[in-house]
């Protein structure tokens, strides 16, 4: 009787760490509708817009598990990725980290986060725009 709880005992232990396997797939994946998109690197009393609402458009950002970036849009001039597929990739270090090229491009590394359904990409420490998307 001994050496069958033995021999239970570790077995019901591996079945409960499996079965506590962390998900790695990042929460970026999936389709984002653009809403707006600020620009960081203009004063407030700049003349030019500092603002560009997307939210009556579909400008979807398709990121897929395998490292691919679909982007559709139904307008033709907007800021952002034109449509096309592209590469990337995130980091995970003190601050998520994403890096997305293609088109002869890279656009240098910005920071992302994933709220519930809203997904901030912003290059604002390289002056760069901030990106609003909703998940859909």
């Amino acid at each position: 009787m001994k050496t069958i709880k033995l021999f239970i005992l570790p077995v019901l232990l591996l079945i409960t760490l499996t079965g506590c396997k962390k998900d790695k797939t990042p929460g970026i994946v999936g389709k984002w509708k653009l809403e707006k998109v600020k620009l960081s690197y203009y004063p407030s009393d700049y003349d030019f817009p500092t603002e560009f609402n997307y939210s009556e458009n579909n400008i979807i950002y398709q990121f897929r598990a395998n490292g691919i970036l679909k982007v559709t849009s139904d307008v033709m001039e907007y800021m952002g990725k034109k449509p096309g597929e592209y590469s990337y990739h995130t980091n995970y270090t003190k601050t998520d980290v994403i890096v997305i090229s293609g088109d002869n491009t890279t656009i240098p590394p910005g920071e992302y986060n994933v709220s519930g359904n809203n997904l901030v990409i912003s290059y604002s420490t390289s002056d760069g725009p901030i990106y609003y998307f909703i998940r859909i």
